[in-house]
């Protein structure tokens, strides 16, 4: 199994800081996008499965719930992160809470375009049932 508590080799720290940084000053956007930048850069060196990959997919999910721009878009992300965690075998729990995440954003989309929620249903459910039939309790 992977380790998934291993932290990022010391050449992408620079890019990582980008995203700290840029968070820190408030600029959701341009974290954002580093975060994106820095994703790319890691699946292409380790792969789409890999835990660095994988972090970062989840922390671009994290900071566009924070944005509350496009909750399809949002609701996409957060999905892709949750299945793609599984299917790497990452930890349960933060999967669940990715997954929590995506029914709460779920629940917003609904509220703005009922027919785009209803639309992306099947594939919250498909998730759904992918990560919690494996996952315990």
């Amino acid at each position: 199994a992977p380790d998934w508590s291993t932290p990022l080799p010391p050449h992408h720290a620079e890019r990582f800081g980008r995203i700290v940084a840029a968070e820190l000053r408030g600029d959701l956007v341009g974290a954002a996008l580093a975060a994106r930048e820095l994703e790319g850069v890691l699946d292409r060196e380790y792969g789409p499965l890999h835990p660095h990959t994988v972090g970062v997919l989840g922390t671009r999910a994290w900071l566009a719930l924070l944005l509350q721009e496009d909750w399809a878009a949002i609701m996409r992300l957060h999905l892709r992160s949750a299945e793609r965690r599984h299917n790497a075998q990452a930890p349960a729990e933060e999967t669940r809470r990715i997954l929590r995440n995506a029914r709460a954003v779920w629940w917003r989309l609904a509220a703005v375009d009922r027919a785009e929620a209803d639309e992306i249903q099947p594939e919250l459910q498909r998730v759904s049932d992918l990560v919690e039939g494996v996952l315990p309790e």
